[in-house]
């Protein structure tokens, strides 16, 4: 008996082992691939919208008292806002390619995705699931939030497939 037990645990322990590995393995190729998406986007944004875009983001700083802490660790305010200015414009094509993709391939989020979605958030947002729904049922805000989330991930997880099948095709 105690023996079979603790083989069993073990083998329950494994498998569930290789779920967290999985989970944490395609989220790390997920987040690789986001990485790697502005490159494959050519998109023409002016200077002048950049410019409003990186002011926004400093004024945001500035009011949340982070911005001296984070200027202070670049060499100077100029190349702090280079920084910025290129990973406002990578997250711009970022989001672009998510939208164009979810509409060629007819990627959308159901409202029972989003209701799922909210339950497993639950815990992590100190809250019950019910409640969770209910929240996310009320606040616009927190929809849009979640839907995003979850549709980048399908357009993620689809274009991992694609490369997969490549892969072993060639």
């Amino acid at each position: 008996g105690e023996f079979e037990t603790l083989e069993q645990l073990k083998e329950s322990l494994k498998k569930e082992g290789k779920e967290i590995y999985d989970v944490e393995m395609k989220e790390s190729m997920r987040e690789q691939l986001l990485e790697k998406l502005p490159e494959i986007v050519e998109i023409e944004i002016s200077d002048r919208t950049l410019e409003i875009l990186v002011n926004e983001a400093i004024n945001r700083l500035k009011r949340e008292g982070r911005y001296e802490q984070i200027v202070s660790s670049y060499e100077s305010e100029e190349k702090f806002r280079e920084e910025l200015k290129e990973r406002i414009l990578d997250d711009i094509k970022r989001d672009r390619v998510i939208e164009v993709l979810a509409q060629e391939k007819g990627i959308s989020v159901n409202d029972e995705e989003l209701e799922k979605e909210a339950e497993e958030l639950a815990p992590f947002w100190g809250i019950s699931p019910d409640r969770a729904k209910s929240l996310v049922k009320a606040r616009q805000d927190l929809r849009e939030e979640l839907r995003w989330a979850i549709l980048k991930r399908k357009v993620l997880d689809l274009l991992l497939q694609e490369v997969e099948h490549h892969h072993h095709h060639h």
